[in-house]
């Protein structure tokens, strides 16, 4: 399990060629994913530029409608360092490579609608979970509003199903539960980070675009730890 604690996206200028005015290129980082950006046609190059070269070893993207592109790094002095090709980009979509240190990325897309779009893009140093105990549910957060009358009619305003996970991370030693709890206090509740739940087996369950619930929690049997955390879909 991997989670993306802080997306260097955030601190960076962007630009596109082919932007519309009512969907800006910032709207790659704001915490609404489906506050997306969008092109005037079917292609674009958005241009990513950070104050200053950071640490990066994943890219993800998530609610587009891209078909190809192609993703390139650039370092401090905006020397071309590798790129990414895609071609059919799940959604969403992640790719980890070595860390490298990048100032500019530059995101080629094109799409096989009208008007390609985008609604986040996230950058930087993912952090490697301990293991998962297995066995948690596989909820969902429905809020879904009904009335019903007395003879079975109902009337109800649909919201999508939410997925919702309780993890739990078990016998961890002091040093595990400090680096993992300090990570935790730092996010706090209710900031959506990119979460790739089960790495390589999304079918199992996808990269999950989600926040903590509620303050963590920490159990001490003996000498050993066990944190627990509960993850909620965002959108």
């Amino acid at each position: 399990m991997r989670i993306l604690f802080f997306n260097e996206i955030e601190n960076a200028t962007v630009t596109s060629l082919n932007g519309s005015l009512n969907y800006p290129a910032e709207s790659i980082y704001h915490v609404f994913l489906r506050k997306r950006f969008k092109a005037v046609v079917d292609n674009d190059m958005l241009t990513i530029t950070l104050p200053a070269a950071v640490d990066m070893n994943c890219f993800f993207m998530a609610y587009h409608n891209i078909s190809s592109g192609t993703v390139s790094f650039y370092d401090g002095s905006l020397a071309f360092i590798d790129s990414i090709a895609l071609s059919a980009p799940g959604d969403p979509f992640v790719s980890y490579f070595d860390t490298i240190a990048v100032r500019r990325i530059t995101v080629d897309i094109q799409s096989d609608d009208a008007a390609v779009y985008v609604g986040g893009i996230f950058a930087g140093l993912y952090t490697q979970m301990p293991e998962v105990l297995a066995g948690f549910p596989f909820a969902v957060n429905d809020a879904t509003s009904f009335d019903q009358s007395p003879g079975g009619q109902v009337l109800r305003n649909q919201a999508p199903a939410l997925r919702q996970r309780e993890l739990t991370f078990d016998n961890l030693g002091l040093y595990e539960k400090i680096d993992l709890d300090n990570k935790i206090l730092d996010l706090g509740i209710a900031k959506p980070v990119m979460i790739d739940l089960f790495e390589g087996n999304e079918d199992y369950d996808g990269i999950l675009y989600g926040y903590l619930g509620k303050a963590r929690e920490i159990e001490n049997p003996g000498n050993r730890y066990t944190v627990k955390i509960q993850l909620n879909e965002a959108r």
